[in-house]
């Protein structure tokens, strides 16, 4: 199974994890903006909160995961 890397990932993402033998986890992929491999939804005293954790890019380059 192929998946891609998540930072605090759902109890839906790890439930898969766990179901699956073996894993096979990107390396080389590039780190798209806007998605849940930097950012989370926290449910806090205030309702929900979303928690992100800032990427350095250097410009004209790809970040990879």
């Amino acid at each position: 199974m192929h998946i891609e890397t998540h930072y605090l990932p759902s109890l839906e993402y790890m439930t898969l994890l766990l179901q699956n033998p073996s894993l096979v986890f990107e390396v080389e992929e590039n780190f798209p903006k806007q998605t849940f491999r930097n950012r989370t939804y926290l449910l806090g005293a205030n309702g929900m909160e979303c928690l992100t954790v800032p990427t350095l890019h250097v410009s004209g380059q790809k970040a990879l995961t």
